[in-house]
Formats: structure tokens, C-alpha cells, sequence
């Protein structure tokens, strides 16, 4: 648990300096320090904690901190401005693939990566990028890489789950159109945590 939040806050703080480059970049204003975007951080920081307590697993537990510090970065920035930057998801992945490496589970991490990143990059050609961008593919490498290819897996189709569930309820409600886009890594990154935290109870 102490490794699993050190990594976490670590990267954190990394990722957070990342992504507020790139948006001075983009003249961009981006804020960590709203309500929703603080509660979407501590979660970040807390779930390996909660999935791994009571697990010496520590390669799980560093490549997922490290997996889940990044998507909530971008689940910031693509909620408050529509963003992905590669500047936070090319150093998650490398970050994740290096920590995966050295802890000896390189290969189901490369495997993790392509695997989630081929499934949504997949999509995003079918649907021509209609409701996701490519800043979402490069993010799912990021999400399979440090959870493995079965949970990312898991966790993406989960986020469309709710994704679409979200959208419904604003149609019934009449608070959207149908034309109306929907951020992914939001729900990419409650499908995460309760993936992740699920799984640490079984």
C-alpha cells in the first residue's frame, strides 16, 4: 500500500506538470484545483491502494498507480477542455512499460498495450473518430499496458456502458442532443477504479 501511494502521488505530480504545459502550449486555461477535478485525483491515488490491500503484489501495484495517475490527468483535461495531450499519455506508457520491465512483467504489459490500444483504435476507425479521439486510443495503450489486456478490456467496455447510460438519461431528461459529445476518459476513469477495486475484493 505504501509503494502503491507513492507511486501514485509521485506520478501524479508529474503527470499534472505535464498537462499544464501542454495547455499553456495550447492556450489553454486547465484548473486541478476545482472540486470535481480534486476528487477525481484523490480517487486516482486511492484505488491501488484499496485494490492491493493485503497483496504483496507490487508489479500491480506500481503499473497500475502509474496507469491510473495518467488517466486521471486526462480525465481532467478532456472534461474541462476537450483534451488528451500526448505530452501526459507518451510518458504514461513509457513510464509503465519501463516499471512493467524491470519488475519482470514486460511482456503482458506490451501485450496490454496493444491489445487495449488496437481494440479502441479499431473503433475510432470504424466510427471515423465519431465521439473519440486519437488522444482516447494512445490513452486505452496507457490503461492496457499497466492493468493487463483482460482488465483493460474490462474497463473500456464498462466506460461505454456508462457512457452511453449517462447519455441516455440526459436525452430522457432533455438536457442534451443527440449530436451532443460526451468526453470518454470521465467514464473510462470510473470504469477503471471500480475495476480495479472490484477485482481487489475477489
Amino acid at each position: 500500500m505504501i509503494v502503491a501511494g507513492t507511486v501514485g502521488c509521485t506520478s501524479l505530480a508529474s503527470f499534472i506538470v505535464l498537462a499544464k504545459s501542454a495547455a499553456l502550449s495550447y492556450r489553454l486555461h486547465i484548473t486541478f484545483m476545482r472540486l470535481d477535478s480534486m476528487a477525481i485525483v484523490v480517487l486516482s491515488a486511492l484505488t491501488p491502494c484499496l485494490a492491493t490491500a493485503g497483496s504483496h503484489d507490487v508489479v500491480r501495484s506500481i503499473t497500475e498507480s502509474i496507469a491510473l495517475a495518467c488517466t486521471a490527468v486526462c480525465c481532467v483535461t478532456d472534461a474541462q477542455r476537450g483534451y488528451v495531450f500526448d505530452r501526459v499519455t507518451y510518458p504514461g506508457l513509457l513510464a509503465v512499460l519501463i516499471a512493467a520491465a524491470a519488475l519482470g512483467n514486460g511482456i503482458l504489459a506490451l501485450a496490454g498495450a496493444l491489445t487495449c490500444g488496437a481494440a479502441l483504435g479499431s473503433l475510432f476507425a470504424a466510427t471515423r473518430g465519431g465521439g473519440m479521439g486519437l488522444g482516447d486510443v494512445k490513452l486505452a495503450a496507457v490503461i492496457g499496458a499497466g492493468f493487463g489486456p483482460w482488465l483493460g478490456l474490462a474497463a473500456l467496455g464498462l466506460s461505454f456502458v456508462c457512457g452511453g447510460a449517462y447519455g441516455a438519461a440526459l436525452l430522457f431528461a432533455g438536457r442534451a442532443q443527440r449530436q451532443a459529445r460526451l468526453p470518454l476518459v470521465p467514464f473510462l476513469m470510473i470504469a477503471l477504479a471500480a475495476v480495479d477495486i472490484a477485482r481487489g475484493f475477489l
